[in-house]
């Protein structure tokens, strides 16, 4: 089906200037319903009112604008969807709403987040709450069977706390670590295999023995 229809009504009295004209929309007509190859500009907006915009051609690109805070956004009235960011040095894409993936293949990573740096320093997942310290929100929820019996497996409330319904490991023999204020470590001493903590202050205690 045609994007357009050939129906011209020019009223120039100008014959070569109406030919002209014609001629210059014989050419946007093929352009758009795929007759001719080429490029389109457009310098302004562009509304598509229904249909759909498909772009099937083999190694397609969009380029967008650099170094802007909103260099392309994609929006429902004024709620932004998805943002691309492209200022210098804080390039990132923007989820303005709710994410969910799935992926119903039986052996597939649903998500993989790389820090593709050799001396990379930052956080490669880095969770973030507006709301202070408390127990009535959480960080993070892992769920068995959600299609049937969910279960939480493992949480991290938002005060903290670490909730599992199954059992923490350790590794079996660690060197002890040093102390750090304001921390309690938890760890099993490769030395004699017992189970230790070390307090803020460098102060140990062995919690069971290896025997």
């Amino acid at each position: 089906m045609a994007f357009i229809s050939r129906t011209y009504d020019f009223n120039t009295g100008d014959t070569l200037l109406e030919a002209s004209l014609e001629g210059e929309f014989d050419a946007l007509y093929n352009l758009l319903n795929g007759t001719t190859a080429g490029d389109i500009s457009i310098n302004g907006d562009l509304t598509v009112k229904g249909g759909d915009i498909t772009v099937s051609a083999a190694a397609t690109s969009i380029a967008i604008i650099d170094n802007n805070a909103a260099s392309l956004d994609f929006k429902a009235g004024s709620d932004s969807f998805l943002k691309f960011v492209t200022t210098t040095d804080s390039e990132a894409v923007v989820l303005g709403q709710k994410l969910t993936v799935t992926d119903d293949a039986a052996a597939a990573n649903i998500a993989n987040l790389t820090g593709a740096n050799a001396s990379y320093t930052g956080a490669v997942l880095d969770l973030d709450c507006y709301r202070g310290s408390s127990s009535s929100f959480n960080f993070l929820v892992c769920t068995q069977d959600s299609d049937g019996t969910p279960n939480t497996a493992f949480s991290v409330a938002g005060n903290g706390q670490v909730y599992t319904d199954y059992i923490y490991v350790l590794k079996d023999g660690v060197s002890a670590p040093g102390g750090t204020a304001g921390q309690a470590k938890i760890y099993v001493d490769t030395s004699d295999g017992d189970l230790k903590v070390v307090f803020g202050d460098g102060h140990v205690a062995t919690l069971a023995a290896d025997s």
